[in-house]
């Protein structure tokens, strides 16, 4: 079982992040979903855990509710997401959703916000690894119908 807590407020959603990983892999992403909940619950102020809360809504095919848990945090021109370790792994959360729910106004601003990112691996601290930062540009330019650029990355 994943804690929320202790001395770093980011280390139980970062866990968390890796959990779903090993989730999303076996097919089991729905499992996580109760465990989600109650950690976005115990810590709403941690925005890690609600970008992960819409990326497992978003997978598990309930796309209405990914957006709402996404808005909040879109919806000030993305100031709410926090410039720190998390950054990067949020940005790959954030084109994940947009992509999967179809969400054009925040794919267009997930391709400028990963572009410094380019040819890089989107990594959150040391502990883990959304993937390459190629892979949500694509993405993000695939749910704008750019499918030569989208192809490119």
């Amino acid at each position: 079982m994943v804690s929320i807590g202790g001395h770093d407020p980011t280390l139980g959603t970062v866990q968390l992040g890796q959990l779903i990983e090993l989730y999303r892999e076996h097919g089991r992403l729905p499992e996580l979903e109760i465990l989600v909940g109650r950690a976005v619950e115990q810590r709403p102020e941690l925005v890690t855990g609600r970008l992960i809360a819409a990326r497992v809504a978003a997978e598990t095919g309930k796309l209405e509710d990914a957006r709402e848990q996404l808005v909040p945090l879109v919806s000030d021109d993305f100031a709410s997401l926090p410039r720190d370790v998390t950054w990067p792994g949020s940005l790959a959360c954030v084109a994940e959703v947009a992509a999967t729910t179809g969400w054009r106004d925040v794919a267009v601003a997930m391709v400028d916000y990963l572009r410094p990112f380019e040819g890089q691996l989107l990594v959150v601290g040391r502990v883990w690894s959304p993937g390459a930062a190629a892979r949500f540009t694509a993405m993000s330019l695939a749910a704008l119908a750019e499918w030569e650029e989208a192809e490119e990355h």
